[in-house]
């Protein structure tokens, strides 16, 4: 009988303090920082060799085509920087949002 008494008194103060304790929420899906790996393997383009023949028009050309590729490489390394920090803010407010859950379930009484 002092067996069940015993149950019933751990029981009940388990629900007692059960009652004490503050509801937390629980902490967001862990952050996942993805750039499409086709994206990550593009490169920049090697600039034209000038040829020792090469006509003014030629030369004006590959000038062109060297701009426009140099453009094409800023964009790109502006989008690689964009997606970065985006992922670093992110990771910072998932690290803010643990912090605050963590002072949350800390003992009132200390």
């Amino acid at each position: 009988m002092s067996i069940g008494v015993n149950k019933l008194a751990i029981i009940s103060a388990l629900l007692t303090l059960g009652g004490c304790c503050k509801p937390l929420k629980p902490p967001a899906p862990p952050i996942r920082c993805e750039i499409p790996p086709g994206r990550l393997a593009e490169q920049c383009a090697a600039p034209k060799v000038v040829a020792a023949n090469a006509t003014y028009g030629d030369v004006l050309k590959d000038y062109l085509e060297d701009r426009h590729s140099l453009k094409l490489c800023r964009d790109h390394d502006e989008y690689l920087k964009q997606q970065i920090n985006a992922c670093n803010a992110a990771l910072k407010k998932y690290a803010e949002d643990i912090a605050q859950i963590n002072r949350q379930a800390e003992p009132t009484w200390k």
